[in-house]
């Protein structure tokens, strides 16, 4: 049976407390629901987190997906990492094959899987994982007989990308939708390909996927399905900037019937709008919303990342056996000048992370 990883990361280098309750809120109402309960549970939910997430939400996590054999909890320290690559997100997707493999979900390295992403604050259709095992399952044997025919670079593994392009985005402040025709969201993109390969959903950024599965020439397909596939959350934590202009407003009777569509626990969404989105008359605080620009902090922890491994590297030649004195001082004096760098960086990283994502606007 093909083995299909679903991969969710939730505040990644965000260490605001206030931020991760109200988007624990979120998926608790959101993306748990529409994940446990799937039509089939024929999957591995993959739910990525930082070391540095607030003791009291990480409980609360933990106790949510407790009873679920199939959810886990990836931790990972996005401040010790020594390599990341622009464009993708595989530094995420490395934790998850170190937890995998440690707990033997997967035993044969070389087994196709199928990779699917679903963030912290969407939602799924309750048929999404149903849809997307009986896609896969078609095309497993297909792939396996395609490698001899594939030139050496890309011998090892064939592979297909599928995307649902039909989907709603719902502006939680004032309850209306637009329909969406995407291809390639980033909620929306399933890649099968051998575990072996280091690819998955996470190895492009979204909405360049048709361009990056020509390099490993994996096959692409878009569905076009009658209902829409997802549902994008759109709030005032979100990342990037929207507009509710020429959204439809959503009656009790359609709010009931998306939410069903998508499992959504309506009561308590309600109530989380409640308390974060409208005022005490129920009007939205905010029907537009600029998005809250992560690029700095994204360059930062880069910046951090290409840092360890230079300290890393430093460190081991320092401490080896080099006759010639000088270099060796150079070195140490260059080590102890990035170890001064990096302890500057992170700092940075805590202190404006933290006020970034609390609303104000890092200072650079």
């Amino acid at each position: 049976m093909t083995k299909h990883l679903v991969l969710t990361r939730i505040g990644l280098g965000v260490f605001n407390q206030d931020w991760h309750e109200q988007m624990f809120g979120l998926f608790e109402a959101v993306t748990f629901p529409s994940m446990k309960s799937q039509l089939s549970q024929d999957f591995i939910w993959l739910i990525v987190i930082d070391v540095g997430m607030p003791g009291a939400v990480r409980r609360k996590l933990e106790s949510l997906i407790k009873p679920h054999g199939n959810f886990h909890l990836v931790t990972t320290d996005v401040t010790n990492m020594r390599h990341m690559r622009l464009g993708t997100h595989d530094w995420i997707y490395l934790p998850c094959q170190d937890y995998v493999l440690s707990n033997r979900l997967i035993e044969d390295v070389r087994d196709y899987i199928v990779t699917s992403i679903i963030d912290a604050d969407d939602a799924w259709n309750k048929s999404y994982v149903s849809v997307a095992n009986k896609y896969f399952s078609r095309r497993k044997d297909g792939l396996a007989g395609s490698e001899a025919g594939r030139g050496s670079h890309v011998q090892h593994s064939a592979g297909h990308v599928l995307t649902f392009s039909r989907g709603l985005m719902w502006y939680l402040s004032i309850n209306a939708v637009k329909p969406m025709k995407i291809p390639y969201f980033s909620t929306a993109v399933s890649v099968m390909a051998r575990f072996s390969s280091g690819i998955s959903a996470w190895s492009s950024r979204h909405a360049a996927w048709a361009a990056a599965a020509e390099l490993p020439m994996f096959t692409t397909e878009e569905v076009v399905t009658k209902a829409p596939m997802y549902a994008y959350m759109r709030h005032d934590r979100s990342a990037m900037g929207w507009s509710s202009d020429n959204a439809k407003p959503m009656s009790d009777e359609m709010t009931e019937k998306a939410a069903a569509v998508f499992c959504i626990d309506l009561p308590k969404l309600q109530a989380w709008r409640r308390t974060y989105l409208v005022d005490q008359s129920g009007s939205p605080r905010i029907t537009r919303h600029q998005g809250r620009n992560s690029r700095a902090q994204y360059n930062r922890l880069f910046h951090l990342s290409a840092l360890n491994l230079q300290i890393d590297q430093l460190s081991k030649a320092v401490g080896g056996r080099n006759p010639d004195k000088s270099a060796m001082d150079d070195m140490a004096k260059l080590l102890e000048q990035k170890t001064s760098e990096r302890k500057a960086l992170l700092a940075l990283i805590h202190a404006e992370g933290d006020a970034f994502y609390s609303g104000a606007r890092p200072s650079r």
